[in-house]
């Protein structure tokens, strides 16, 4: 994955125009809701009748299949490949570093994958001890709250027509909702509001990541993108592996809805920190690098 996703959000700008990356991006989002939906279930029904080793097989070759797709796709040059997606022409043959500190809204972008990982392990971790241990719903309830954060995924897409500018303040704003309600589901005690505030959860994160990838897919020139790409998949599955390790120890020695608690509030308060630097960074800068794209 931290080959294969990286390559495949730098095609993205490359096989499509400019105006349309939000909706790709939310579409990207209803792809990975219908997996966890669909995926999931035919998986386990897969699984019932003809155990895990023909399962992965199929799965493996389900792996073949798309990749020669994707093979094949054509791959159009676009007049934004020769400058920056800003506008100048310069922008693009600066070096990584300098081509980072000129966009304000790739810096936050960039600052908020370094963070969110470090308690997105908390939400990974608690989903099935919630199912498990707090609802006492067993696999079932493993399988209905992945659903319910497929239905999500699948319905952020219709708020994608609506995203159009203020991309990296909707995120974030998206992010402090999000982190309001993993601090709610930590306090519900009937899985069916459990169930529809995943729901909710997953509709916020689906928004959230459409803005941030369209930010970074529309302030990094092409030649950078796969470097960008792979750095924050490689900090992100780093961070968030550390973090379901450290998300394990924490629940040897505090109840799993302190633990949800206190994922929550961390999320509300970088997504309200990083607003904060947001509009520092428009007082400072007037502006120039965040409202076109921001």
């Amino acid at each position: 994955m931290d080959v294969y996703a990286p390559s495949r959000k730098s095609l993205i700008p490359s096989l499509t125009k400019k105006r349309n990356l939000v909706k790709i991006n939310s579409l990207e989002q209803v792809q990975l809701g219908i997996v966890l939906i669909a995926g999931s279930f035919s998986g386990g029904i897969l699984t019932y009748f003809f155990g895990p080793n023909l399962t992965f097989v199929i799965n493996g070759f389900s792996f073949g299949i798309a990749a020669s797709i994707l093979y094949f796709l054509p791959r159009k040059e676009r007049k934004e490949n020769g400058e920056s997606f800003r506008g100048k022409r310069v922008q693009s043959s600066l070096p990584l570093r300098k081509m980072l500190l000129a966009s304000s809204s790739l810096l936050i972008v960039i600052l908020l994958e370094c963070l969110i990982p470090l308690f997105n392990g908390i939400d990974n971790v608690l989903i099935s001890i919630y199912a498990v241990e707090e609802f006492k719903l067993g696999d079932l309830g493993v399988g209905l709250f992945y659903g319910s954060l497929g239905i999500g995924l699948v319905l952020s897409f219709a708020f994608s027509d609506r995203l159009k500018k203020n991309l990296v303040l909707v995120g974030l704003l998206a992010l402090a909702i999000e982190g309001l309600l993993l601090m709610l589901l930590s306090q519900v005690y009937f899985y069916q509001a459990a169930f529809l505030i995943y729901i909710n959860i997953a509709f916020l994160s689906g928004i959230g990541n459409t803005c941030f990838d369209t930010v970074v897919m529309k302030e990094t020139p092409v030649e950078h993108q796969g470097k960008i790409f792979g750095l924050l998949a490689t900090i992100s599955n780093t961070l968030l592996g550390l973090s379901m390790f450290g998300t394990g120890a924490l629940l040897e020695i505090m109840e799993n809805r302190f633990v949800g608690l206190l994922g929550g509030a961390a999320f509300v308060f970088i997504g309200f920190v990083l607003i904060g630097v947001y509009y520092w960074k428009i007082r400072t800068d007037g502006g120039s690098s965040i409202r076109k794209t921001g």
